[in-house]
């Protein structure tokens, strides 16, 4: 979905056999969009403007409630199959030809149906993709490549006849069992030039060169032309990779969303978690469709750890922060939950002349509150090719206005490390759980990240002046 302009999105709301809904459409679009709108609205500064378009009935899925498992869902297959059921059941009464995203809301009562997500086929949400033969290979056609890879310090003895027969078919049958896949196998080993340990599997780059390089060793013998995806099977004695089968490059298998000869690329199903606070989850999953990651840890998800990246900042995270930084602490949206700068620039809603970009030691930098189109709302200093810092002038106001005192935000961003493993973290010290405005820097104070020191001089007006030390 674009992040400018004025997308189209349809808005459909679902109950069960099971599970009727007895409150009216109007009142539950009126708990869930205006809010989430206004947020993203707010953020860009003008430069989106949302047109929600609601189905205004009940459409009964054709399962009861507890025949959607979402925990089956990380392929994406069930996903798609319920909001296309969503989008089929509307379709007679709603004109899906120019829509450009579709927002399913579940009604409040089925409750075994927790968790909100936003649908982003493989071609969402990155601009990675793999290369052969002058075709791009993404995620989600019928055609596989079955490439098998060892390593100078793990060399592989079996044949890849049996590799593929004991492996291929049960591992992908077992993520998508609905999936009709034409496996087309390169039967013979391809030597990495690595060590197997020497592949950070934390780092997107990085599965993206070894998947780019396996492509590679393969492309002399083996027509890529009409390759839709490629599986690449690692020798067993590579005990550092992370699983046995690879799909490039997301691990995602998913389709598009058909209605009226329009292909729906992406879309938002509301659950019942976070209810009080709908408008912040909406926020933040069509945040997704338009190619934002997540900023909270995935893998300690509901530990203190959770949200040790970002804490209160930002609607990627934290949907709603909580008071002190403590997981004890009382919700507030009003703590924090204006978008990163680094987002919005992202998005197109922040300009380049906005920017101001520190190659050099600098003084008397005037930055601009973030919530504001004036000045420079955004300073960034370059430590490597993907690596930056990011500067950005918090004020008690929009999102921010229950912050307990305003101040500089510092936090690092580095485009290597994948969606929910810690792409954007917060720098400096605070008090409590996680990041919250203690770590805000105050005039007088100052930090160090990985060799530039970040002082703020003075604060004049709701301007504040930095001095930059690059190392």
């Amino acid at each position: 979905m674009s992040s400018t302009g004025s997308p189209r999105v349809a808005v459909l709301f679902v109950d069960f056999p099971n599970v009727n809904a007895v409150n009216s459409t109007e009142s539950v679009f009126s708990k869930h969009i205006p809010g989430a709108e206004n947020y993203l609205e707010t953020m860009s500064l003008g430069k989106l403007d949302l047109q929600f378009e609601p189905l205004h009935k009940w459409l009964r899925m054709s399962g009861e409630l507890e025949s959607y498992d979402q925990f089956k869902w990380s392929s994406g297959e069930t996903q798609t199959r319920f909001i296309q059921e969503a989008v089929d059941l509307a379709d007679p009464d709603f004109d899906f030809s120019e829509i450009d995203s579709v927002v399913v809301i579940v009604d409040e009562n089925a409750l075994s149906f927790p968790l909100s997500s936003a649908y982003v086929p493989a071609e969402q949400g990155t601009n990675r993709f793999l290369s052969a033969d002058g075709n791009a290979i993404r995620n989600g056609g019928p055609r596989a490549a079955v490439l098998f890879v060892d390593f100078p310090n793990a060399n592989a003895v079996n044949s890849t006849e049996s590799v593929f027969s004991e492996s291929i078919q049960e591992g992908v049958d077992s993520v998508a069992p609905d999936f009709d896949l034409q496996f087309e196998p390169l039967h013979k080993w391809l030597r990495m030039s690595g060590e197997h340990e020497s592949y950070d599997w934390l780092l997107s780059d990085d599965y993206l060169r070894f998947m780019q390089e396996a492509v590679d060793l393969a492309d002399p013998d083996f027509d890529f032309s009409e390759i839709d995806l490629v599986v690449v099977i690692a020798d067993e004695k590579a005990l550092s990779f992370p699983s046995i089968l690879a799909i490039s490059p997301d691990a995602v298998i998913s389709g598009l969303l058909p209605a009226d000869g329009n292909q729906i690329t992406n879309g938002v199903l509301r659950g019942t978690d976070n209810g009080g606070y709908s408008a912040e989850v909406i926020a933040h999953e069509m945040s997704h469709n338009m190619g934002l990651p997540d900023t909270y840890d995935v893998e300690e998800d509901g530990s203190l750890f959770t949200h040790q990246y970002v804490g209160n900042f930002g609607i990627m995270g934290l949907h709603i922060p909580r008071t002190g930084g403590l997981a004890s602490g009382s919700w507030d949206r009003f703590k924090g939950n204006e978008m990163l700068a680094w987002h919005r620039w992202q998005l197109g809603w922040i300009e380049d002349s906005e920017v101001f970009c520190a190659t050099s030691s600098t003084t008397s930098i005037k930055l601009g509150p973030l919530t504001k189109d004036l000045d420079s709302r955004m300073l960034v200093m370059p430590v490597d090719s993907s690596r930056v810092l990011v500067a950005e002038n918090r004020a008690i106001d929009g999102y921010d206005q229950n912050l307990l005192t305003g101040g500089i935000l510092v936090y690092s961003v580095d485009e290597r490390i994948a969606t929910g493993k810690g792409p954007i973290k917060v720098q400096g010290d605070y008090s409590g759980d996680w990041p919250d405005s203690s770590v805000l820097l105050q005039p007088g104070e100052k930090i160090t990240v990985t060799g530039y020191e970040i002082s703020v001089t003075s604060k004049v007006g709701n301007n504040y002046f930095i001095e930059i030390s690059t190392p």
